[in-house]
């Protein structure tokens, strides 16, 4: 009876670690992925007032 428990308690502990693990993760992908969308939005942005310059410039 007390090994059965132990085994339980090792197997809560084990899925609560995994759950903070993810919620861990989790927020360090939505950072990262903010971060690089950001730097994305930067380059587009670059992009486009190229264009414009030369659409101004031809006119």
């Amino acid at each position: 009876m007390v090994e059965s428990i132990v085994l339980g308690d090792v197997i809560f502990q084990f899925f609560i670690f995994l759950i903070f693990v993810s919620i861990i993760w989790l927020i360090i992908s939505i950072v990262k992925q903010g971060k690089t969308r950001k730097v994305q939005l930067d380059n587009i942005e670059k992009k486009l007032n190229m264009i414009m310059e030369k659409l101004k410039n031809n006119q």
